[in-house]
């Protein structure tokens, strides 16, 4: 099995079962950052992992806007499985 072709294989076991604890999850909240950031989002890596994890944002005296909330939420919801993805590729 080829180094890509095994990525993809955890990426769809990990999609599947939910599991946001391996590289599906680190590259959801990467990707999901990094997007975000672009569009001009103010939340850090901390927070949009903390989003991701737990549902919700890690409580401080700033306010969040709810378009950032929004966008991360979005994200998140992907239903898009990695092998799916990988056949549009090839």
């Amino acid at each position: 099995m080829k180094r890509i072709d095994a990525l993809i294989w955890v990426l769809g076991l990990e999609h599947s079962i939910k599991d946001r604890s391996g590289i599906y999850g680190y590259t959801q909240r990467t990707l999901a950052y990094n997007s975000n950031r672009i569009e001009g989002s103010t939340f850090t890596k901390e927070q949009t992992s903390a989003l991701f994890e737990e549902g919700y944002l890690p409580a401080t005296d700033e306010f969040y806007k709810s378009k950032d909330i929004e966008e991360i939420i979005v994200c998140g919801i992907s239903t898009t499985s990695p092998q799916e993805v990988s056949a549009k590729m090839k």
